[in-house]
């Protein structure tokens, strides 16, 4: 499952823009994992609310991984498991940035 990549290029940087409608400060972690060709990599990203005054914010993670034609990209929150009013950030919008191989 995932989409599947056109092209050999590198995963330069993802984006998180978060709305943060549940004007959260807390610092509940959220944990990403990219799943390739339908497998979980072993890095993980992650991102908190601490310190957005209860605003919309940006996190961003610097890959740099490579793929080639017809791989498969995912992204998967894997933490927090469970959805609660400690963790109400909302309206996440997530950028992928590729830098194609020559």
């Amino acid at each position: 499952m995932g989409a599947v990549i056109p092209f050999d290029c590198e995963l330069k940087e993802i984006r998180w823009f978060v709305g943060n409608v549940g004007a959260e400060t807390r610092s509940t972690s959220f944990v990403h994992k990219i799943t390739k060709n339908g497998s979980d990599l072993a890095t993980t990203y992650s991102w908190a609310s601490t310190g957005s005054g209860g605003s919309s914010y940006t996190r961003t993670a610097s890959p740099n991984l490579g793929f080639v034609a017809g791989d498969t990209f995912n992204l998967r929150l894997t933490s927090p498991s469970s959805y609660t009013s400690t963790n109400q950030v909302g309206r996440v919008r997530v950028v992928f940035y590729f830098e194609m191989k020559e």
